[in-house]
């Protein structure tokens, strides 16, 4: 796959740190990575998640850009396809989300820390990479 994983979670982690919100850090690495073959338009999809829904601090954005890079590879465009696989490794990315940080909300996720402070960006900096390393063991098929 070229790059190795590890590289890719680090790479989406700079992203965040460059100034992206997570989802778009993810979904921007992940497109390059995968060839997805977004354009910018669709890329711009991932803002509307950042900060947890606009700001929100509901659903992270970490897990939203890996879930938004997994329905590019499994979604469908029908209602007559399937969604069975891309429910099941959804819920398997939710869960194992969830396991490793108790929480799939932002709030949640950042609460020790004060919003935009040097901390917060360096934790949510670590979610990021934690949450593309989910996705890089799906990808591997473990």
């Amino acid at each position: 796959m070229g790059e190795s994983m590890d590289k890719l979670a680090q790479k989406a982690s700079d992203e965040f740190l460059g100034g992206l919100y997570c989802s778009e850090a993810i979904l921007k690495v992940y497109n390059e990575h995968l060839d997805l073959g977004l354009n910018e338009n669709a890329l711009k999809m991932a803002t509307a998640f950042g900060a947890g829904f606009g700001g929100s601090k509901c659903s992270c954005g970490a897990l939203t850009g890996v879930i938004m890079v997994i329905s590019s590879l499994k979604g469908r465009t029908s209602s007559d396809d399937s969604v069975e696989e891309i429910f099941e490794i959804t819920r398997r990315i939710h869960d194992e989300f969830k396991n490793k940080f108790r929480s799939a909300c932002c709030k949640v996720i950042s609460k020790k820390f004060e919003w935009r402070s040097d901390e917060h960006y360096a934790h949510c900096a670590g979610v990021v990479a934690e949450a593309a390393k989910i996705l890089n063991n799906i990808l591997d098929g473990k």
